[in-house]
């Protein structure tokens, strides 16, 4: 498994065993593994990495790395460093216009054409 995916797995596993409470201590030693925060916010967090993830792996797909990069130093600062996808995402919107010859669809404001017709006269 790619690890792009392995880490989304695991966030979307991690999250789904703590709606259930805290993990029990695998050696049967110490009981519950304390959290350094309230069990609410470690879920919120998973998730919000999760979604990192997830765009991350939209961004990879997309061939756009700096802007995979500058996702996955959101999840990872200290290992990731930070990318300004600035000049990728530009780039990205000259494309797009130039092949559907609007700006709003590389905005993601442009959607299908929808034409309609009226039987009366304005």
């Amino acid at each position: 498994m790619p690890p792009a995916e392995a880490l989304q797995a695991f966030f979307i596993h991690a999250s789904q065993e703590l709606k259930s409470g805290q993990t029990d201590d695998p050696a049967g030693v110490a009981g519950l593994i304390p959290l350094n925060l309230p069990i609410g916010e470690v879920r919120k967090r998973l998730d919000t990495a999760r979604e990192y993830i997830d765009l991350a792996i939209e961004h990879e797909a997309e061939n756009r790395p700096v802007s995979t990069q500058h996702v996955l130093s959101k999840i990872f600062p200290e290992i990731v460093p930070d990318a300004d996808p600035t000049q990728e995402e530009a780039a990205r919107l000259r494309r797009d216009v130039i092949l559907t010859g609007s700006a709003a669809s590389g905005l993601g404001l442009a959607g299908p054409r929808v034409t309609t017709t009226r039987a009366w006269a304005p």
